[in-house]
């Protein structure tokens, strides 16, 4: 029997990502391709004042398909473009300021879709070692984190599903569409889970990116998490909001005693910085739901 491979594409939301666009575009051409066929990489410049689009151009990909956006629509909006711009079996959402190291990140990541055992993967997370004292703070808060989130349920959980890389299966990114854009990461899983597709969590697998340097960078992404949490509860309720947003306080100690033991300073300086913005996000209302990027991540 003749062995099909799947028909794969590529999209990548893109605001002002000159300083790495090109180097992911060429992650992608060395990666190895045994189990699928690359359609196109869709990239959609949304309103973009740089030069990510002369980027993109000069890249020299045959399967690039470039939108470009005269002004600004969001996030939210941009991955609605690719959801319906493409009808390949598989989509791969890559944010634009990440990097692939694995050489068969992309044959991995969709291999479940392939199998039919998942509608929605995601990977692990490498951080860039940080330079600044806030990137410091933050490295280790997001190394317990990620520690504690990746134990739990083996990583079937809302904290997992972030927005780096996320491999969709048609039958799931035909069914959704985005309303906003802060929180358009968590609303991808509790819409898999809520409307019973499967969602899988690998490990094995990682994409590298940048945490915040600044503060105001990390402000703009904290204040956007906890806003999203409140819109959702309308979408999908308050008893599946706690659900996938639980995690055991025993899962999380464990994860934390070592780092806060080996780094209290650190650790201390987290607490402090998040009760600021958590009690900060209970006054603000006015999140910009355009595109608020951080810039202090772009440079990996």
């Amino acid at each position: 029997m003749k062995y099909t491979k799947s028909t794969l594409t590529i999209g990548i939301p893109a605001y002002n990502e000159e300083a790495n666009i090109g180097l992911l575009l060429n992650d992608i051409t060395l990666q190895k391709n045994r189990n699928y066929i690359l359609k196109e990489i869709i990239v959609v410049s949304d309103g973009s004042t740089d030069s990510t689009v002369k980027k993109v151009e000069q890249a020299s990909i045959q399967s690039i398909k470039l939108i470009i956006n005269k002004k600004r629509t969001g996030l939210a909006n941009v991955q609605n473009q690719i959801n319906l711009a493409t009808n390949s079996e598989i989509l791969l959402l890559l944010q634009a300021d990440l990097r692939i190291h694995q050489k068969n990140f992309i044959e991995k990541i969709i291999s479940p879709v392939i199998d039919g055992t998942a509608d929605l993967v995601v990977p692990s997370v490498i951080e860039v070692e940080p330079v600044s004292l806030l990137g410091k703070v933050l490295h280790l808060s997001t190394k317990i984190k990620n520690s504690a989130f990746e134990k739990y349920r083996s990583g079937d959980n809302v904290y997992t599903c972030r927005g780096l890389a996320r491999a969709f299966s048609r039958r799931l990114f035909k069914s959704i569409s985005y309303k906003k854009s802060i929180g358009e990461d968590a609303y991808s899983y509790l819409f898999c889970k809520h409307n019973k597709f499967t969602y899988q969590f690998l490990r094995d697998i990682s994409i590298t990116f940048r945490l915040p340097e600044t503060f105001e960078d990390h402000k703009k992404q904290s204040l956007r998490f906890f806003q999203a949490k409140r819109y959702m509860i309308n979408e999908f309720g308050q008893s599946e909001m706690q659900n996938a947003f639980y995690i055991p306080l025993s899962v999380l100690l464990k994860s934390a005693l070592k780092p806060v033991l080996s780094q209290p300073i650190y650790s201390l300086l987290y607490v402090i910085l998040f009760s600021y913005l958590k009690l900060k996000s209970i006054f603000v209302n006015n999140i910009n739901d355009i595109w608020d990027i951080a810039t202090s991540s772009k440079n990996i």
